[in-house]
């Protein structure tokens, strides 16, 4: 099922599987190895399939110029995701939260040396991930359920008690899917399609 999935997937990306294919080679060469996948038994989370090194790429660009110093990946899986942001910026805390114990585990040991690193072995739909005062939060969409979605965006936005910008990032949603985020400023919005890309906000005091 898992590789009926990522064949699926792939085939969503159309013309764009050439550079996306390209980075992903690219970046194994240069020792990016955190690429495990993972099927999901629960209808509401989606399979473990990771964000591209393309999307990675160009979302690093954008944001490497924004002062933010913590960074939470929801459902952070094998942890690709934060590894590749602690490989090309300076002085940022990570925190991944993911639900699968093997996953957690996974992370733990891999990044075991990496004091800036840290990670959550918890249902983040429950867990009250606002006490880690996050200033940048990324959502490679590890569920099914949009209210789940809306519900954690709320929480974010309504915070009343931060002082500084809060960046968002999305991949592989659908737009209509973010509605909520009318009041904050969109940095940017890469789309394939209907369902790949990626959307940045930053929501600003």
């Amino acid at each position: 099922m898992i590789f009926k999935n990522i064949l699926k997937n792939l085939t969503m990306y159309r013309l764009h599987i050439f550079k996306i294919l390209f980075f992903e080679l690219t970046n194994i060469i240069r020792g990016y190895k955190v690429n495990r996948f993972t099927s999901s038994k629960d209808k509401n989370i989606n399979d473990n399939i990771p964000c591209p090194y393309f999307f990675l790429n160009k979302i690093n660009k954008k944001i490497k110029n924004k002062k933010f110093n913590i960074f939470l990946d929801f459902g952070s899986g094998s942890g690709r995701v934060i590894d590749y942001f602690n490989r090309n910026t300076e002085g940022k805390k990570f925190i991944g939260i993911e639900f699968y114990y093997e996953n957690f585990q996974y992370c733990r040991k891999k990044f075991s040396k990496n004091e800036n690193i840290s990670f959550i072995n918890k249902d983040f739909t429950n867990y009250d991930f606002l006490k880690h005062d996050a200033d940048c939060y990324f959502f490679n969409h590890p569920t099914n359920n949009n209210e789940i979605y809306l519900e954690i965006l709320k929480k974010i936005i309504n915070k009343n008690d931060f002082n500084k910008e809060i960046l968002l990032i999305f991949v592989n949603f659908e737009i209509s899917d973010l509605t909520y985020l009318k009041k904050a400023e969109c940095i940017e919005n890469y789309k394939i399609g209907d369902r790949k890309g990626y959307s940045i906000y930053c929501i600003k005091n």
